[in-house]
């Protein structure tokens, strides 16, 4: 339902935001790829207006990176020939919320799409649908994905979008970790390796350098949070340890709070080294701090790829970040870029946002006045715009050959073909995860699957959706009179080469703290608060090694134990039932099979969730008893299990517990069946609907007959608290037993036995409903085979002196009666529904097993003695062309083609024949029958409120009372 929601009110977002004019760049194109750039700096100081001041390295060079790749691609005869690649691109102003704002114009296509297919509407032909004067000056359905954003939070708002109205997505430079998952965000690619390689070549580099502490500093937002999390990972399967890390809240710190940062940096006399993993703002107000305090050589600054590089964070802080060391993805030269880039200001007509950045950045009021500049100072290329071009390639080699798939080769004149705009809906995906060409480097590029996370969660990590994971290592060093970041080595598919002879960093005091492995019989000793750092210390002869830091005294009698590395103290080894022993794994298959029955049985009660014998069965109560026999089987794994307070607490609780929720689930729905049809008293005339019967009061029901149980479990367990003792036996054996497993255990069984009995008397008083609804017989026999089986594994267990033999026997129990409930009170459903489906239908259902046919006319009669009550299924049939009349015009069938709704509120007198034969007159004096039955309705209910008069049958399901038995007939309806 949330998808379809959001289509409506994605429109209505766009309908309010139009009536504001949006700066945007369009491109023009057959094929059109929305874009997001960080044009302007997000305003973290005015909350009216999101965006701040116009940037340059992150802003216009990648938005001029896009179009120049695309000039080159429409220059290109060998891909996309024929085809136009068009863009429209925004501003993000780098703030996750606003750039949703922006982005909702290109994806109006992708709305209507999907709303068309979650309606129910029928879709386009393929070709993209005209646009009304109220829609932008281009065609939204023109756009099939989309390039951006740059940063991780804002990729991640957009992500999120575009998994909704699948829309492929390519960023290039948002490394958040988060963007991994391909299964939240099926439609995210990036050109960039994940931070987790990042990591990896941070943790590479502490390893090469041999520094085994370090202190962290991270920004609050998605990229700072999920890198920390990336290094920690990394550096603590290398045996790096990380210092308390310190977090840098964007949206609130001001100048103090970056003080107070660097302060607390201070107080680590042992971290010399840093690694800030933060955003681009905030890394330069941290080292705008440092420079404030005055503290440069204190500290040796290791960076991320968001902050290192950018001459907007180092500028004016040289002094600050000089030594500094980072890890970027591979930094390349875009060729041909930079002379693009200088013919621009010559003049640049299609970029709406040149004019603003030629006065910001060159005081330049107009193209003529920057052209006529001999001092003009364009700005060094960034090296990650490459990534641009990687994304625009991307889509243009799938486009490609998704239109080869789809059109065939170019015959001249327009090459799209409705089976394109059709097919690039759905499967453009697939084509971006398979895509290769060469990069700039002349090297292929295809998107990498991310193995190491697929391990830990979820297969559809396999997903080919980042970039390849390649990185630049680079050294900020001063070489004359100026400051540069050098290339110092690279890291490419995890391995690591540095030239150490241009590495210049050996000015700043880099340290390591003592952290020596200690002997087995030792602990270490903290030299420093955060625990990073110790001394070892030995532990004396009647002590354990309780923990690293710790020494445990052992017991009266015992001492430490040399074959456990002295954590132990030595004794008797315990013996107990754990995962690995053969009884164990014998149980434990046999409640495997259990509950895969169980769930089998599950989704089968869910796919036929809406047919008569499924609704008769109870459903939600059907599904309460479900649960009770999926209890019933994981019981087995507690059981089983090491004993411990937890264990043996949980183990005495599902005794009891796994049988009320079955019993209770039984008793709830036949005393509903019985309440429902009345058997015990329905000779009263006005019988009102019985009360709480419907679905949620059964469960209130039976939730409330288990919450007895969960009370006197709870009870028991306070008043005898669960825990694992060790016994010695008679052989000198140390057993891990839980305590009290004699015939305390019985006590949780008392309560479940008080509702078998109740579900046996209840079933009884149910046996003459209908078919559908009578499960007298499985309910006798299910109770009667679990009675049986405690009388049998009782005393079993109580003489057993083998704790795995009483813990199998409890076990097979438990399961042995989760099998009888399903076999004897699911199973039969089960056939009836995969195998006998012509008695699954409500008529089936309603049916009693021994129903009366009276072959009858129709005629009044006040008789209401007091006779006993059945139910049964009558058909009065008419003969010929004659009419069914009921007295006061209750009903009547007449001949012809009307219809007419039948109404039944009145007494009978049923005239039965010596044949049994019988046939009701009116009057009665025209039969002489050999005897009279009076019959009394209490209630009935018509099987359709309207009929088809020319057929012979009218058909009610009644109560009625007889005097004496009648001759049964079986399935006697028509």
């Amino acid at each position: 339902m949330t998808p379809r929601l959001l289509t409506p009110l994605s429109f209505l977002l766009y309908c309010c935001l139009s009536v504001f004019a949006k700066t945007h760049l369009q491109y023009e194109g057959d094929i059109l790829l929305g874009s997001l750039f960080p044009i302007h700096k997000q305003n973290h100081l005015h909350k009216g207006d999101p965006c701040g001041d116009i940037q340059s390295e992150d802003g216009i060079q990648p938005l001029e990176a896009m179009l120049f790749t695309l000039d080159n691609i429409n220059e290109d005869e060998s891909i996309l020939k024929g085809v136009r690649l068009g863009a429209v691109a925004y501003d993000s102003c780098d703030d996750p919320i606003f750039a949703s704002e922006q982005a909702v114009p290109f994806l109006e296509g992708f709305m209507s799409r999907k709303y068309e297919v979650e309606s129910c509407e029928a879709p386009s032909s393929g070709r993209p649908r005209n646009t009304s004067r109220d829609d932008p000056p281009w065609s939204s359905d023109l756009v099939v994905g989309m390039i951006g954003p740059q940063t991780s939070a804002v990729s991640v708002q957009l992500a999120n979008l575009g998994r909704i109205f699948k829309v492929p997505q390519i960023s290039y430079l948002s490394t958040s970790d988060k963007l991994c998952n391909a299964a939240e965000f099926p439609y995210f690619f990036r050109t960039v390796p994940s931070d987790v390689h990042q990591a990896k070549a941070i943790a590479e580099l502490f390893a090469e350098f041999k520094w085994n502490y370090a202190s962290v500093v991270h920004s609050d937002s998605e990229y700072g949070e999920m890198g920390y999390q990336a290094l920690k990972d990394q550096f603590d399967s290398k045996g790096i340890c990380l210092a308390k890390p310190l977090v840098i809240i964007n949206k609130y710190f001001v100048a103090e709070d970056y003080r107070g940062i660097i302060r607390s940096l201070m107080d680590m006399k042992l971290s010399r080294i840093v690694i800030v993993f933060c955003d681009r703002i905030p890394a330069g107000r941290l080292l705008e701090a440092v420079k404030e305090l005055g503290v440069f050589d204190r500290f040796l600054w290791v960076g991320s790829d968001a902050w290192a590089s950018r001459e907007s964070v180092v500028k004016g802080r040289e002094s600050a970040v000089l030594g500094a060391v980072a890890v970027q993805p591979l930094r390349r030269s875009y060729p041909g870029f930079d002379d693009y880039f200088r013919s621009l200001f010559e003049s640049n007509e299609r970029n709406p946002w040149f004019p603003e950045y030629l006065r910001v950045y060159h005081n330049c009021s107009s193209y003529e006045v920057c052209s006529q500049k001999e001092d003009l100072l364009i700005e060094e290329q960034q090296l990650y715009v490459h990534f641009v071009r990687d994304a625009v390639y991307a889509f243009a080699y799938a486009l490609d050959a998704l239109i080869m798939d789809s059109c065939g080769p170019p015959r001249g004149g327009n090459r799209l073909c409705p089976q394109f705009w059709k097919a690039s809906r759905d499967e453009l995906r697939s084509y971006l995860e398979n895509v290769t060409f060469k990069d700039i480097g002349g090297n292929d590029f295809s998107f990498y699957g991310s193995h190491e996370h697929s391990l830990k969660e979820s297969s559809s990590f396999f997903f080919r959706h980042d970039g390849p994971p390649r990185y630049t290592i680079i050294n900020f060093q001063e070489r004359g009179d100026s400051y540069d970041w050098y290339k110092i080595g690279t890291y490419i598919n995890g391995k690591i080469l540095l030239n150490s002879e241009i590495v210049n960093f050996t000015q700043h005091p880099v340290t390591s703290c003592t952290r020596k492995s200690c002997r087995p019989y030792e602990i270490r000793v903290p030299s420093s608060s955060d625990g990073c750092c110790w001394t070892c210390k030995q532990c004396s002869i009647n002590e354990f090694r309780k923990s690293e830091y710790e020494c445990g005294l052992c017991p009266l009698g015992e001492i430490s134990s040399v074959g456990d590395n002295f954590t132990t103290c030595s004794l008797v080894p315990e013996i107990f039932m754990d995962f690995r022993d053969k009884w164990a794994i014998a149980s434990m298959s046999f409640a495997s099979v259990g509950i895969s029955m169980t769930l089998m049985t599950s989704f089968i009660f869910w796919k036929y969730w809406e047919t008569p014998v499924v609704k008769a069965s109870g459903r939600e109560l059907s599904l309460l008893l479900l649960l009770g026999t999926f209890l019933s089987f994981s019981a087995t794994f507690v059981i089983v299990a090491k004993p411990s307070k937890v264990t043996c607490g949980t183990m005495r609780f599902c005794i009891g517990f796994c049988y009320t929720v079955c019993y209770a689930a039984v008793v709830t729905k036949t005393n509903r069946v019985a309440r429902i049809f009345r058997m015990d008293n329905s000779n009263s005339s006005n019988n009102n609907n019985p009360r709480w019967t419907s679905p949620l009061s059964s469960l209130l029901i039976a939730g409330a007959l288990v919450s007895v149980e969960v009370l006197i479990n709870i009870v028991w367990l306070l008043l005898e608290p669960p825990e694992a003792v060790v016994v010695v036996s008679l052989m000198g054996k140390r057993i891990l037993v839980c305590a009290g497993v004699d015939d305390n255990f019985m006590a949780g069984l008392v309560y479940p036995f008080i509702l078998i009995l109740g579900a046996t008397l209840y079933a009884f008083k149910t046996r003459k409903c209908p078919g559908g609804f009578n499960e007298t017989r499985y309910i006798f026999f299910a109770n009667a085979v679990t009675t049986i089986h405690w009388f049998a594994y009782v005393p079993l267990y109580l003489v057993s002196a083998d704790p795995h033999i009483r813990a199998v026997i409890l076990a097979l129990s438990l399961c042995l009666s989760a099998i009888v409930q399903l076999g004897c009170l699911l199973f039969p459903k089960l056939y009836t529904v995969l195998f006998k489906p012509e008695k699954n239908t409500r008529d089936a259902v309603m049916t009693s097993h021994h129903n009366r046919r009276f072959p009858s006319n129709i005629h009044p009669n006040g008789s209401n003695n007091n006779f006993r009550s059945s139910s049964f299924l009558f058909e009065y049939s008419r003969g010929g062309g004659s009419t069914l009349e009921m007295s006061h015009s209750s009903f009547e069938a007449m001949t012809g083609n009307e219809h007419r709704h039948l109404t039944w509120s009145h007494t009978l007198s049923a005239v039965e024949e010596n044949n049994l034969q019988s046939s009701l007159a009116t009057p009665a004096s025209r039969v002489k029958p050999t005897r009279i039955r009076s019959t009394s309705i209490s209630r009935s209910t018509q099987t359709a409120s309207s009929l088809d008069v020319s057929k012979k049958a009218i058909s009610f399901f009644v109560n009625i009372s007889d005097e004496d038995d009648l001759v049964y007939e079986e399935d006697c309806r028509d």
